[in-house]
């Protein structure tokens, strides 16, 4: 939750600042903290910045949001869609059967969880292998 005694004191520093390279680091570590905010109980923040889709479709992420979510140059995005709302997270593979991101093994570079190898397992059973 925001402290505003806190808030105060750097408000009031910022105020007495002259040089605008603080300023401008300031109100970037301000934004980075509302980012993190929580609005209404949701883990949907509001962040203030809009960006316009290019001829192409395309947006640009602010900078803030992109250190604040750790996405670097050429990192995936998946992307979802729910009601009216489209959402994007950084990409990391799961299981690749079933996308479980629980308790993965990796094997000859794939990712499988602990419970698809046990489904597994059971179903060469069943087929008849010596397991």
């Amino acid at each position: 939750m925001l402290k505003f005694d806190n808030l105060y004191k750097i408000l009031t520093e910022l105020y007495k600042c002259d040089n605008i390279c603080k300023i401008q680091k300031f109100l970037n570590n301000l934004l980075v903290y509302i980012l993190k905010f929580r609005i209404g109980g949701k883990n949907m923040r509001h962040t203030g910045m809009t960006r316009s889709l290019d001829e192409l479709g395309r947006i640009v992420l602010p900078k803030e949001i992109r250190e604040s979510f750790n996405l670097n140059y050429k990192d995936a995005l998946e992307i979802f869609v729910e009601d009216e709302k489209i959402i994007l997270r950084k990409y990391q593979p799961g299981d690749i059967f079933d996308a479980d991101m629980e308790n993965l093994v990796e094997y000859k570079g794939k990712k499988v969880s602990l419970e698809s190898i046990k489904e597994l397992i059971k179903l060469a059973k069943e087929e008849g292998y010596e397991i």
